[in-house]
């Protein structure tokens, strides 16, 4: 591009223009600050892309933080203290930083199941229309499911699946005391102090209702046997307490009434005690990896009191299990609650999970504490 500089006449009369193009100096000049200009914008857009990125990750991962905190808040709201809770806590196997816990406790509410029922054609099974199951009183389950490929070839315990593949599950059995309209389902007898009653299969995955009430529930409770078959009917079958689980197929909509949440690497459950020391009462969790929270695993809640354990469980207001092992009751010089007396359940229950985002923008998650208060 020429730029007229300078114009005059020459000797004949005649008009001439002089003109001169940008010199290479000035080529360089700005072609250079066009680069810092590109530079800068490129930066500037790279730049919040990614503020864009992480800004949709954190907005991901608090929205499922709010709507697991929000569930439990709702669940323990009503929670029957009158009625028996289970508490499986243990390692992941390949990582002992992380937790594979699960919980079962009664409350009271106002529940509806997620699927539907037709009555009139077949009050069991689950149908895509009809009516949903309402109850006062469910049974409710928290805790990693294991994981289906889509083609059912492959099941995968949550200790075999990476941290930001695994699913926590919410499992809810609603308490129907018509037998007329939801008759009993796939059931085995427990003797109850001489008197035969009926449960349900503890861990199914199908329905969302029970036949039995509370007041069964109370009575089965009391006998160390029936423990033994409500422990094992929830959570499995000892060592692991894995073969229970929910099974969730996330390409079959049949098994999503299971589906709390997905990317769920670590639940933990933890529950408070007071322990007193010097005149100073203090306020524990129990169990902790790392209680003290110095780094060093040697003081592990899991490896103490003689247990030595990657997995174990605790039970509150029933009696002891005559035969399953893996679970505890302390005596009360420990600083631990007997669980079979009252206060039989704990003032608080913490839980702690690692959530990750769908697109890998948290490589390591988040990890997320909430408090349920109990009450006195």
């Amino acid at each position: 591009m020429n730029e007229i500089r300078n114009t005059k006449y020459s000797q004949k009369g005649h008009l001439t223009v002089e003109r001169f193009g940008f010199t290479l100096v000035e080529l360089v000049v700005a072609i250079g600050i066009m680069a810092l200009v590109i530079l800068f914008t490129g930066n500037v857009f790279k730049t919040s892309i990614s503020s864009y990125r992480i800004a949709s990750a954190q907005a991901e991962i608090m929205q499922k933080f709010r709507a697991i905190t929000d569930q439990l808040n709702n669940d323990f709201r009503g929670l029957r203290k009158d009625a028996p809770m289970f508490i499986w806590f243990e390692l992941d196997p390949n990582d002992r930083n992380e937790r594979l816990d699960q919980i079962m406790f009664f409350a009271d509410g106002d529940f509806q199941s997620i699927q539907t029922y037709n009555t009139t054609v077949n009050p069991i099974v689950p149908a895509a229309s009809g009516s949903p199951v309402v109850s006062n009183l469910a049974r409710i389950y928290y805790g990693q499911a294991r994981s289906i490929d889509p083609n059912y070839k492959v099941l995968n315990d949550p200790c075999n699946l990476s941290p930001v593949d695994r699913v926590l599950s919410r499992r809810q059995h609603l308490s129907i005391a018509n037998p007329d309209v939801l008759p009993r389902y796939a059931e085995f007898p427990l003797n109850s102090g001489g008197v035969l009653i009926f449960v349900p299969i503890i861990n199914n995955d199908w329905f969302e209702h029970d036949t039995n009430s509370l007041s069964q529930w109370q009575v089965a409770a009391q006998n160390g046997t029936n423990v033994d078959n409500i422990i094992t009917g929830c959570f499995g079958n000892v060592p692991d307490f894995s073969n229970n689980r929910p099974q969730i197929n996330l390409a079959n909509a049949n098994t999503l009434h299971l589906l709390m949440a997905q990317k769920v690497g670590s639940f933990s459950v933890q529950w408070s005690y007071l322990f007193t020391n010097a005149g100073q009462t203090y306020v524990y969790w129990w169990p902790s990896i790392d209680p003290d929270g110095n780094g060093n695993l040697i003081d592990s809640d899991f490896g103490s009191l003689g247990m030595n354990k990657s997995a174990f469980g605790f039970y509150f207001n029933t009696v002891a299990p005559s035969s399953v092992t893996n679970w505890y009751s302390y005596n009360v010089a420990t600083g631990f609650y007997y669980p079979t007396i009252k206060p039989a359940f704990p003032l608080a229950l913490k839980f702690t999970f690692t959530l990750y985002d769908s697109r890998g923008v948290f490589k390591d998650g988040q990890t997320f504490t909430h408090i349920v208060y109990l009450g006195d």
